[in-house]
């Protein structure tokens, strides 16, 4: 196994998110920064420089990158395709915290506990109040979609239906973590990034 570790960030701000585009772009969502595509000799090709200033961390819809940014004081998720460089982009109402995509569809969670569905097209389809508090973590099937906030429950809502059937399960506040056995690329905290060959 070949195992390197370079820096992507010279300011070793964090990683917050790690993805494949195509087959010979890897980017990476470096916290408060920007989203930057690594080329297959692991070279910064382009930066995708970004406002956003919090917790919510890129994702892929389809061939569309998606990422949370702020312009003009408006929190907004900017959609990006980009061997053309077409950008959309779709205003949010509050500050997104988390996001997840699933059969062509994203689930943000904002920190007025509002989850809010939105297409690939970035039309917001449904929106939906579960918390007092801010939605920290989601997490979808194309069944169903788990939302957390800072404390006990997680909700479960069914994505085609916010308005459906809720089950709510109750956790303890003290939590264990389980990692993967197996990582193909980890980000730390430190902004390295390491790359695994298997």
């Amino acid at each position: 196994m070949f195992v390197p570790c370079f820096v992507v960030d010279e300011e070793k701000r964090a990683i917050s998110s790690i993805g494949a585009y195509d087959d010979d772009l890897l980017w990476v969502h470096v916290r408060n920064y920007g989203v930057l595509l690594l080329g297959s000799d692991d070279k910064i090709r382009h930066t995708l420089k970004l406002s956003h200033c919090g917790y919510c961390r890129a994702t892929m819809i389809g061939s569309l990158l998606v990422y949370p940014d702020t312009a003009d004081e408006e929190h907004l998720l900017r959609f990006v395709l980009v061997d053309s460089g077409d950008r959309n982009r779709v205003v949010l109402k509050q500050l997104p915290l988390s996001i997840v995509s699933v059969d062509e569809v994203l689930f943000v969670g904002d920190e007025a506990g509002t989850i809010t569905r939105i297409s690939s097209e970035g039309k917001v389809e449904a929106e939906v109040t579960l918390f007092k508090d801010p939605v920290f973590c989601v997490a979808a099937t194309s069944v169903s979609l788990a939302c957390g906030s800072s404390k006990s429950p997680l909700v479960l809502v069914p994505t085609a239906n916010f308005h459906g059937e809720r089950r709510k399960i109750d956790y303890p506040q003290r939590q264990v973590q389980i990692c993967p056995i197996i990582q193909l690329f980890d980000g730390y905290y430190s902004t390295y990034l390491t790359k695994f060959h298997i």
